[in-house]
């Protein structure tokens, strides 16, 4: 039995998905989770249910792993809240991004004759910062 000796207040690690690009399949990170409650064959991360036994999810879902076991040959449960945070930074800039390209390609063209250079100026600068704020140059 994989978590035989689980208590309330143990990490396990549960798989987290974030669809980076917006399209094509999600990627999983490993997010450590606080067990919640036990029984003699199950245990509770919140209100998800898991066996003990192999921790599987009841009902079906995502498995529940303990740090260090082995998934496959090649890889091993690790906490992976680093990469979550920087994929969901991405995510956050990749929607950011894809708004603006909306908002500019459904903007009618300005006649930059008719637009005095104050504003102009204002408008350079708020790109700017968009632009910093999506490669995390601006403070």
């Amino acid at each position: 039995m994989i978590f035989e000796d689980i208590k309330p207040g143990d990490s396990v690690l549960l798989e987290e998905l974030v669809h980076e690009n917006g399209w094509g399949s999600p990627s999983g990170y490993l997010i450590p989770k606080k067990v919640t409650r036990v029984t003699d064959k199950q245990f509770r991360v919140g209100m998800l249910k898991f066996r003990k036994e192999d921790g599987r999810q009841i009902g079906g879902g995502p498995l529940a792993y303990k740090e260090g076991q082995e998934i496959s040959f090649y890889e091993v449960a690790t906490d992976q809240t680093e990469e979550y945070k920087a994929a969901k930074l991405r995510l956050s800039q990749h929607s950011r991004l894809k708004i603006i390209c909306n908002v500019l390609s459904n903007t009618k063209p300005v006649d930059l004759k008719t637009v005095d250079s104050y504003e102009l100026h204002k408008l350079l600068d708020s790109l700017e910062h968009i632009y910093n704020t999506m490669v995390g140059e601006d403070s």
